[in-house]
């Protein structure tokens, strides 16, 4: 019936042909889909009707539950009656009107059949974090009150704003492992029972800027002797920080000396074989941070007839305690100012350690590690300087 049917249209459209009578375009789009696009709830026996036109003449139906739903039929009619519909199952059709002058591809629409057996749950009435909400730590947990009718909850989080989902659980608290620092996430929860889900609203919450770092790679480096009397102080720039609190002084617990924007600081003329303590407070607008205590001792007082005695070559002495447990010192000496670098290396000649790279003035140095990363045994103490290398062994006992 349906092939006799549109043989007549076909044999309607030569006939037009041959006597010359043309429509002008294909027909418009049809309107009006009943149920509505993205309906709900529909119940199984629904009937598909829209709103035609008088350039049609008849309507190619498309009907599934692909998202590019395949051909079914075609009707002179204005409606269509599914078959075999299942519960909580969505479809999807759209309607292609035809004349002689062609096919005009309409829209697709959709629509979500009833559950079986009850009623869907209520939708998630979220707690925390609120909606847009900032500076949310990165140990998230997510809350939310209990919805009526719900068994479960699908959890829903990430940096798109359709997030991933993630899990299903029983409980209205969600605990995320670490977050990262200044990034807008996205959540939601979709409420479930044996009906099917209602889905949860999208909000989004911003976390918290990264902390800061304390200062670190002192010069003079940390423990450093023989240091000018006219050295300056500096450090690596800490990201984020707008200035810096220094803390210099003769005694362990250094006081506030001054402010600086820059990761230097001048001292003045220091004073001869003295031990100087300091340590330095990087400040952001809503942070601090301060680095560990430093400490040096600076250069003996020299005269022309006693002149200072520098290392005329690059040295590498006895560590001590050798073997040791917990620290160990390495002495050294470098005949010229430069960048001194230590790498520890085990047996296998595998590098185990760079604990040193910092740039060191003439003379006799010592440098302090603790082997608490590492397991009993030998290790090999290299320092590269001035072009040179010297190597010392040493022994680890835990």
């Amino acid at each position: 019936m349906i092939t006799t049917v549109r043989f007549i249209f076909v044999l309607a459209s030569l006939l037009l042909l041959s006597t010359g009578i043309l429509l002008a375009d294909p027909p418009p789009p049809v309107t009006n889909p009943v149920p509505e696009d993205a309906a709900v709830e529909v119940p199984l026996d629904v009937v598909l009707s829209w709103t035609g036109n008088p350039e049609s003449w008849w309507y190619n139906v498309y009907f599934g539950t692909n998202p590019d739903p395949p051909y079914v039929t075609f009707h002179a009619d204005t409606f269509f009656i599914p078959v075999n519909l299942e519960h909580a199952t969505t479809y999807y059709w759209k309607i292609n009107p035809g004349n002689g002058d062609g096919e005009s591809v309409g829209e697709i629409w959709s629509f979500t059949t009833e559950p079986e057996g009850g009623e869907l749950p209520d939708q998630v009435t979220y707690i925390s974090p609120a909606d847009q909400a900032v500076d949310i730590p990165i140990d998230l947990v997510l809350t939310w009150y209990t919805a009526e009718g719900a068994e479960f909850y699908q959890v829903f989080l990430g940096t798109n704003p359709s997030p991933d989902y993630l899990l299903t659980q029983p409980d209205t608290v969600y605990t995320q492992g670490e977050l990262e620092y200044e990034t807008t996430y996205y959540w939601k929860i979709n409420s479930l029972n044996t009906a099917g889900a209602t889905e949860g609203e999208v909000w989004r919450f911003t976390t918290v800027a990264a902390p800061l770092l304390p200062p670190v790679n002192p010069s003079p480096a940390n423990h450093s002797t023989s240091v000018p009397i006219t050295s300056s102080l500096s450090w690596d720039a800490v990201a984020g920080a707008s200035s810096y609190e220094v803390f210099f002084d003769t005694a362990p617990l250094p006081e506030y000396a001054a402010t600086v924007t820059q990761p230097n600081y001048d001292p003045g003329e220091l004073e001869y074989n003295t031990d100087y303590y300091w340590r330095i407070l990087a400040i952001s607008e809503d942070d601090s941070s301060i680095s560990e205590l430093w400490e040096f001792r600076t250069e003996e007082s020299s005269s022309a007839e006693n002149p200072p005695q520098l290392p005329t070559s690059l040295a590498l002495q006895d560590p001590y305690p050798n073997p040791f447990n917990a620290e160990v010192t390495i002495p050294f000496e470098i005949p010229q100012a430069g960048t001194v670098r230590m790498n520890i290396y085990d047996v296998t000649g595998r590098v185990v350690g760079s604990p040193m790279e910092s740039n060191f003035p003439a003379g006799s140095h010592a440098f302090s590690w603790s082997s608490s990363n590492l397991a009993s045994g030998i290790y090999f103490f290299r320092l590269d300087a001035a072009g040179e290398s010297r190597i010392t062994k040493v022994m680890a006992l835990k």
